[in-house]
């Protein structure tokens, strides 16, 4: 075992392309400058445990056996870990680390060739039951995903432009691109549900507002001030608490916020306008488009009880019977 707990490295560390055949500990160390272990195998386990790391820490094409432990470290920089070519089996080695913490220093410097570290890596955070890690790789892999296609769009020669294959790298890059800023690929929970706060409550006024306001001439069919206020007021509750959400947990809130208005506004006001402009022909405000009245409602789920029963052939005639008389009486009710 090589105990180099307690130390203090003000320069550079090198440990590059070193077998280590027993465990190794830098516990509550201090890493002033770059640490390099690239190319080094660890036969057992290796702990970085409350050791403090200023510059990167290169782990770039190790191979890990045992167990690596970073439980309590801390790093200066974001990209603090380079993990480009980590060789371990996540079913027999493991990484350690604080949960929600140790994926955000974790960068790689490509997506080609680290397919499968970045599937590791994300495999041991879901044994090791630490969702939040684990999402947080799987964004960083899909961003660089739309790094690498955003490359190839860039560097695709101008007579391909219009070929099959260049369209269907464009539509690609532009969905991946919606997804990550929407919901950082389905990983962040606050992202989604500010815009799912703030889709409900635009097409909730918007709705309302299609279904109330029928017209102003001659005869004007309009909503009452109260439900007015208390509409808009509700939407503009869900709009606040959403974009909060927004601002708290989107990597580019302003772009995001950017990016929803352009897929809540533009079509569904078209379609508001084309039917204001049609003109509205229906003058009834107890009824509304997009609600049966409660007798009606009854009624329908009566005629489909009917026809169920009806069907079952094997249904005990008893409880038929009971059902149909109680049926009848429902509706003697109405």
């Amino acid at each position: 075992m090589a105990n180099f707990s307690y130390t203090f490295w003000a320069e550079t560390s090198n440990f590059v392309n070193i077998n280590f055949l027993d465990r190794l500990l830098f516990s509550n160390s201090i890493f002033l400058g770059l640490t390099k272990f690239s190319d080094s195998t660890f036969e057992k386990s290796i702990s970085f445990r409350n050791s403090y790391f200023k510059d990167l820490l290169d782990l770039q094409d190790i191979k890990l056996l045992g167990i690596m432990n970073f439980s309590n470290a801390e790093f200066l920089k974001d990209k603090g870990i380079n993990i480009t070519g980590f060789a371990f089996d996540a079913d027999g080695a493991k990484v350690l680390g604080n949960t929600g913490k140790i994926a955000k220093f974790m960068y790689l410097n490509s997506l080609e060739g680290n397919e499968t570290v970045l599937l590791n890596f994300i495999q041991n955070f879901r044994n090791l039951e630490q969702i939040y890690d684990a999402n947080q790789l799987e964004y960083k892999t899909q961003k660089l995903r739309q790094k690498q296609l955003s490359a190839e769009i860039i560097t695709t020669p101008y007579p391909d432009y219009w070929r099959v294959k260049f369209i269907q790298k464009i539509g690609q890059y532009l969905l991946l691109s919606i997804l990550l800023l929407l919901s950082q690929y389905g990983t962040n929970f606050s992202l989604l549900l500010g815009i799912g706060l703030i889709t409900i409550g635009y097409f909730g006024v918007l709705f309302w507002l299609l279904d109330r306001w029928r017209k102003r001439y001659p005869k004007p069919i309009i909503p009452k001030i109260y439900d007015i206020v208390c509409m808009v007021s509700s939407g503009v509750s869900l709009f606040s608490i959403g974009t909060i959400e927004i601002f708290n947990s989107a990597e580019y809130p302003l772009i995001t916020l950017f990016c929803l208005s352009l897929l809540l506004i533009p079509i569904p006001l078209s379609i508001v306008t084309l039917i204001y402009q049609k003109g509205r022909y229906h003058d009834l405000m107890e009824s509304s488009y997009f609600l049966l009245g409660w007798i009606d409602a009854t009624v329908t789920i009566i005629n489909c009880s009917f026809t169920c029963y009806s069907r079952i052939s094997f249904f005990p005639r008893s409880l038929h019977s009971f059902s149909v008389g109680k049926t009848l009486e429902l509706v003697e009710l109405l």
